[in-house]
């Protein structure tokens, strides 16, 4: 049983490295965002371009509103133009404050760089390849 889930866990690990280098690769031109709002307000924004993903979560207080799932991809250089922010993101970054645009809720952003999430998610993979090349053990 411990095998069958290791190697689930492996393989699901297998599959978010892959996904990310790949994206990381692609998205020096482009930002890509997701965004997920529950009906009570609350809502989760991924961003991510150039090897950077931000992740801010915003809790919001008694503001009800229909929930919806947004997503998309947009042409991206930092700071080309008026209308693009300038997002100047530093390796690592946490903070949480009050929401500037929901009253009386929180928001709390989280900044990451790719790599950080390819080499984390590359250890599992890594831990069954090596026990797969390690030589087995003979009978006596």
């Amino acid at each position: 049983m411990k095998k069958k889930l290791f190697l689930t866990l492996a393989f699901l690990s297998l599959l978010i490295c892959a996904g990310c280098a790949w994206w990381w690769f692609g998205s020096s031109s482009r930002m890509d965002h997701f965004t997920w709002q529950n009906r009570g307000g609350s809502s989760l924004h991924v961003m991510g371009s150039g090897g950077k993903v931000m992740l801010t979560r915003t809790i919001a207080e008694g503001n009800a509103s229909d929930g919806q799932i947004t997503w998309g991809s947009m042409p991206y250089s930092a700071g080309g133009s008026k209308d693009q922010p300038d997002l100047q993101w530093t390796s690592f970054t946490y903070s949480s404050r009050p929401s500037p645009s929901k009253g009386g809720g929180i928001e709390s952003t989280l900044i990451l760089p790719a790599w950080a999430i390819v080499g984390v998610s590359a250890v599992l993979p890594l831990m069954w390849m090596g026990g797969k090349m390690k030589p087995k053990k003979k009978a006596h």
